[in-house]
């Protein structure tokens, strides 16, 4: 169980559901039992509400009074004697002294189907949402909206990635074997190199361990640029803060290294697309690119959930959430995924816990390919396909079947 025991936002910054996003994005898919709060503002319970997509209910509250006495223990100001849940009220005596003349008004704000009863001097009212509530209806303006908040938090949810423990990262010197042999023959060593996407700069400190000077690593996460940074302080200002789908290096390039999955994490294609204008526009006439997506038809082929996002949200919300992402990278597990018939894109619920940070979920999308639309993604931008391949982790000298299990990534290398 969850008990917010603080919640202010200030009052420059109120009305623009501050507290709501940061409690969906603690709460909204987690697989907590309940979440609460003590408050003496009925819009707080309002936003509660909101950000569980559940509504309090008292009778549900009645039922579970034996866990919210437990979980009171923890509260410094709550005395579980002082609970009271009824048929008409929820309240506890937390020796919280406050003007209640904005109540009424307050109550008002609330809307209809106020179920609380009146506030004695020193208490607060108590509210609880449980998991095993069914969810609200949700519109489709306030699906969108939480959409629109986690692709917000999309660099978040890549920043909190523990690259240096994912197995898919464990094979840079392969990679880079298989990438020297692309890169123009007459720049050799004094080539320019540009990863884009670099995360924790394993391919270009690689690179300048075996002689390339002019490497550059980018990305659009400061954390992990500051991890490249400490593991590797003599190459330290080659990494870059950068996001591709707006930003352009000034230095020309003749190889540009995109891979894992750069192009596709965006579910809007328009978004993927700027990426790849921007590669072309970077290289040098003959200047070629290596590239990864995933592999749509892996993914396709595997997939267990099926049906439009955006008309059954519900659905969407009762999937299981993961920690996939955070531990290993590994995103298609068929059991935590779903493709949107509507869009295309594929949405997973991710959780991040235990790092240093606020534990929190979001739903993250991706854009995944088949072999055919990157190709074609690639030649609608004036470059031209050397070589397309399926491939795993490590093993890009090898092809693989389309729907092979190992074959979660389609490689490709274009020129200009």
């Amino acid at each position: 169980m969850t008990w917010v025991i603080q919640l202010v936002v200030d009052k420059a910054f109120r009305r623009r559901q501050v507290a709501k996003k940061l409690l969906f994005s603690i709460w909204g898919f987690s697989n907590d039992f309940a979440w609460g709060l003590a408050t003496t503002n009925p819009v707080t319970i309002k936003t509660l509400e909101s950000a569980t997509m559940r509504k309090v209910s008292l009778s549900s509250m009645q039922k579970n009074v034996s866990y919210i006495k437990q979980a009171s223990k923890n509260i410094e100001f709550v005395n579980e004697d002082t609970i009271e849940i009824s048929e008409n009220n929820s309240t506890v005596n937390s020796t919280f002294f406050v003007s209640h003349n904005d109540i009424p008004k307050l109550i008002n704000s609330y809307g209809k189907n106020w179920i609380f009863g009146d506030l004695q001097e020193g208490y607060e009212w108590l509210a609880f949402a449980f998991k095993s509530q069914d969810l609200k209806p949700i519109s489709k303006k306030d699906f969108e909206k939480i959409i629109a908040h986690s692709e917000k938090c999309l660099v978040d949810a890549y920043s909190r990635m523990d690259m240096k423990n994912h197995p898919w990262t464990k094979y840079t010197r392969d990679e880079v074997d298989y990438m020297e042999q692309f890169i123009p023959i007459a720049s050799g060593k004094d080539s320019v190199i540009v990863d884009v996407g670099c995360g924790i700069g394993r391919h270009v400190a690689e690179l300048y361990r075996r002689g390339y000077k002019n490497v550059y690593g980018y990305d659009f996460s400061n954390r992990l640029l500051e991890d490249a940074k400490t593991n590797n302080p003599e190459i330290a200002d080659r990494f870059l803060l950068g996001d591709f789908r707006s930003f352009c290096p000034p230095q020309k390039a003749d190889f540009v290294i995109c891979v894992y999955d750069v192009i596709g994490s965006f579910a809007d294609q328009r978004q993927n697309d700027k990426i790849v204008r921007n590669i072309k526009k970077m290289l040098k006439k003959g200047g070629r690119a290596i590239v990864s997506v995933m592999n749509m038809e892996l993914t396709g082929n595997v997939a267990r959930h099926k049906f439009d996002v955006y008309a059954n949200p519900k659905s969407l919300f009762k999937l299981k959430a993961s920690s996939v992402m955070q531990e290993t990278g590994n995103i298609f597990n068929p059991d935590y995924y779903v493709i949107d018939t509507h869009s295309g894109a594929v949405f997973r619920k991710e959780m991040f816990t235990n790092d240093g940070y606020l534990d929190s979920e979001y739903i993250v999308r991706d854009r995944r390919y088949t072999m055919a639309e990157i190709c074609a993604m690639f030649k609608k931008h004036g470059m031209s396909v050397l070589d397309a391949r399926y491939v795993q982790a490590g093993r890009w000298d090898f092809s693989l079947k389309n729907t092979d299990l190992k074959a979660k990534e389609i490689l490709l290398v274009a020129q200009k």
